[in-house]
């Protein structure tokens, strides 16, 4: 095995076969927790942004880069609609207890992905 654990050798009859690992393209994981059961998810029209929702919260990731993504208890079990541009983000939820509609401004500028907009319910 190599050290960094990219690769081994193995030895066989014949000789010595090398393999290496090579990570999957396309392939990324979020290690951020949004709750218990992930309920919806959407993706911007240019795919550059991913926002999906849990039990406990929501999340929104920048998939241009590799930064962790920006969470926020306010958009909990909500479905998720990107303007065209995908300068904005919609939620609303139909939980009878908290039925509750919003807006969220997107920008790569800011320190976080998202900033809180207004409540729109």
């Amino acid at each position: 095995m190599r050290s960094d654990g990219a690769g081994f050798a193995v030895t066989t009859e014949s000789g010595v076969k090398l393999f290496a690992f090579h990570k999957p393209t396309g392939v990324r994981e979020f290690p951020e927790s949004l709750g218990v059961r992930l309920r919806h998810a959407a993706f911007s029209a240019d795919g550059r942004w991913l926002a999906a929702s849990a039990s406990q919260q929501m999340g929104v990731w920048d998939l241009e880069t590799a930064g962790p993504g920006t969470l926020l208890k306010d958009g909990y079990e909500a479905h998720f609609f990107f303007t065209t541009d995908g300068r904005e983000l919609y939620g609303s939820r139909s939980n009878a207890r908290d039925a509750a509609g919003y807006r969220w401004r997107v920008s790569p500028e800011l320190p976080r992905a998202v900033l809180p907009g207004q409540n729109i319910a």
